[in-house]
């Protein structure tokens, strides 16, 4: 994933993957929704009403893909501790 003469990640190579996937699955959820499919896998209350086919799990997926693939190009965190510290601080401003 660096590129060759700068030996930095390429921004649009690191996110090409998970915005087509993210795109497919929003299409696929505006279609459900649209069509009134499946309760289970589909639902147009606010928040998604827990429907399987949304896309808040995303960040479950893509966010240890984004780390792995930082990482790997030399790119990664100093420290993991660190970076556990920011991910708990900025959790606990976003639930207050």
């Amino acid at each position: 994933m660096p590129d060759s003469a700068s030996g930095k990640t390429s921004i649009g190579q690191l996110i090409l993957w998970p915005s087509l996937i993210t795109l497919v699955i929003t299409i696929l959820r505006l279609e459900g929704e649209l069509h009134h499919w499946g309760a289970p896998w589909f639902s147009n209350s606010p928040g998604g009403g827990g429907a399987i086919v949304g896309i808040s799990w995303l960040p479950i997926i893509f966010g240890p893909y984004f780390a792995l693939k930082l990482a790997g190009s030399g790119e990664g965190t100093s420290s993991y501790g660190k970076a556990l510290g920011y991910t708990i601080a900025f959790a606990k401003d976003q639930a207050a």
